[in-house]
């Protein structure tokens, strides 16, 4: 049986940082739901993000933010 990579037992933080070569995560949550900030950091966590961003200062973080991870 082939499983779809949108499956969650193959799309989990475990295959998606194993598939991902060494890759730097950054995180950004879509949801206004400020209750659920503390699980999307955790869920950002469990997949290796390096980063959670702010998506409301997103224009002004994202561009130094990918430039701090090249280094």
């Amino acid at each position: 049986m082939r499983h779809s990579i949108w499956a969650p037992e193959v799309f989990n933080p475990q295959f998606v940082k194993a598939n991902l070569s060494g890759a730097e995560v950054l995180a950004m949550s879509l949801s206004s739901d400020y209750e659920s900030e503390e699980n999307t950091r955790l869920l950002a966590e469990d997949f290796g993000a390096v980063r959670m961003l702010d998506k409301a200062k997103l224009c002004h973080e994202l561009i130094p933010v990918i430039l701090q991870t090249e280094n």
